[in-house]
């Protein structure tokens, strides 16, 4: 067969082309034109391409009704095609195939029109080409290499599951030499058309006949990807560690070492995941966003608010728009309030909802944007961030409504105590102890109403004291051994409400 690279063996180029030259009896082995065609030819079974270009171009313009010209024509565009210069190869084969259709060198002519516009990334129209080889010529020598390149065609056009015929039809043939080739784009495609399952037997056979192969570290790692895809985590981590350590040269090295990072992340293992994040950074690949991200989550999920910081850093820097970038973002102001650095933690905090007011960290970055001021006793300047929550998560939500309530309390006076009022009533409200999402602070929510209502003046407000009583009520009626019940009974009856 013809294999894979553009530059066919010299011994295989004549078969190849199925250009033999023998000549009729009638025809004058020293005529002008004989003479021409064999000088030609013999520069282009030596892979002159360029001069054997210049001879048959000259043949074609001196010698137009010579019988040697349809294959004249048809070696010109070899010529271009084996110099890669793809599309005035095409161009000259589909000059060739209108002008002698009835050629025997047609059939040839026909694929190399679609290996030219595929190798010159004109995908549709190499599709289009080998489509209609594939139904026109199945008795072409050409037929798996015409398969192989209609599904990459389409693979590389992004249309995986279009792609799967073709290349599905190439590996059931015999004596193919594009077995493993089509084996491992056909798991691919279908691995980019999540069919995962489906994939496995594809990869597994590249692995079972070249296992050390061009497309053998490529395979392992698909399969440990798989299985993390699958959600099958320890099947994946083996798979995976096999590209490591077999196949340390491997350009996809850093893949399995970021989703080895990930199948122990994912499975809350984070120590474990540091060694194999931290590699692939130090490989500088594209992953390094990414991995940066996860290492970062993952020292913080281990309580190292500080190493996390300078990955989450890295995530911003590098790819600020990316994926991860906002909650990269998030977690960098995090760190530093986790870390006491409450002014500093601001403008990080600030910029996730200036710059990307879509994230599904906005609420967090608003909550702790106003935890940080409210922290630095800036209770003015909390009430803008916790009053945006949007409540989407409910600890976020019933959280932002006490220290809502507690920043306007904290202010003074009798307007901002009604309005803590209603942040903490309406915490009462939505997430009391039988509703679906009961709020930690819930029962310090109502020691705070109790307080308040003892201390709105009775003058302006007669049953303060018995709403401060039915405050206490409800709490010792819906949590009778919090410590926040003594409290609320202590404050009430010693400041004015017995």
């Amino acid at each position: 067969m013809k294999g894979l690279g553009a530059v066919v063996a010299v011994a295989l180029a004549c078969a190849a082309a199925g250009c033999g030259h023998g000549m009729s009896p009638l025809v004058d082995p020293d005529a002008e034109d004989e003479l021409a065609f064999a000088a030609a030819r013999e520069s282009y079974d030596a892979e002159l391409f360029e001069l054997a270009q210049v001879q048959l171009d000259q043949f074609r313009r001196e010698f137009p009704r010579s019988p040697r010209l349809p294959e004249a024509w048809y070696l010109a565009g070899r010529c271009r095609y084996e110099r890669g210069v793809w599309d005035a190869a095409a161009e000259t084969l589909l000059e060739m195939r209108g002008a002698h259709p009835d050629s025997r060198f047609v059939v040839n002519a026909s694929y190399y029109i679609g290996r030219s516009r595929y190798e010159a990334g004109r995908y549709w129209m190499a599709a289009e080409e080998l489509s209609a080889f594939e139904q026109e010529h199945l008795d072409s020598e050409y037929l798996d290499d015409a398969r192989y390149y209609l599904g990459r065609a389409f693979f590389d056009q992004d249309d995986w599951v279009t792609a799967i015929g073709p290349l599905e039809r190439v590996v059931a043939m015999e004596d193919t030499a594009f077995l493993v080739p089509g084996s491992y784009y056909l798991g691919r495609a279908r691995v980019e058309a999540a069919d995962f399952a489906g994939a496995i037997p594809a990869f597994e056979r590249v692995l079972a006949l070249e296992r050390d192969g061009q497309f053998g570290d490529n395979s392992q790692f698909y399969l440990g990807y798989i299985q993390y895809e699958l959600g099958d985590l320890d099947a994946a981590i083996p798979l995976l560690e096999v590209v490591e350590n077999r196949y340390p040269e491997s350009s996809y090295r850093d893949d399995a070492r970021h989703f080895l990072g990930r199948s122990y992340y994912d499975r809350q293992r984070w120590a474990e995941a540091i060694p194999h994040l931290e590699r692939v950074i130090q490989l500088d690949s594209d992953y390094v966003a990414t991995s940066s991200y996860y290492l970062g989550r993952s020292r913080y999920e281990l309580d190292d608010p500080a190493g996390a910081l300078p990955e989450f850093r890295r995530v911003v820097q590098r790819d600020p728009l990316g994926t991860f970038g906002d909650n990269a973002q998030y977690y960098v102001g995090r760190c530093l309030y986790d870390l006491g650095d409450l002014a500093g933690a601001v403008p990080e905090l600030a910029l996730v909802e200036s710059a990307y007011p879509a994230s599904e960290y906005l609420d967090s970055a608003r909550y702790y944007l106003g935890r940080s001021y409210y922290d630095r006793d800036l209770f003015a300047d909390a009430l803008g961030p916790l009053g945006r929550l949007v409540g989407m998560d409910a600890a976020l939500r019933s959280n932002g409504l006490f220290y809502l309530g507690r920043s306007y309390y904290e202010l003074g006076g009798v307007p901002n105590r009604l309005a803590a009022l209603a942040q903490l009533q309406a915490l009462e409200a939505e997430y009391g102890p039988m509703s679906p999402s009961p709020s930690d602070y819930y029962d310090t929510g109502l020691y705070w109403q109790a307080r308040i209502h003892t201390n709105l003046p009775g003058a302006l407000f007669p049953t303060h004291c018995a709403d401060a009583h039915a405050a206490v009520e409800r709490l010792r009626a819906t949590q009778p051994a919090s410590s926040e019940l003594p409290r609320a009974e202590l404050y009430v009856t010693t400041h004015g409400c017995p």
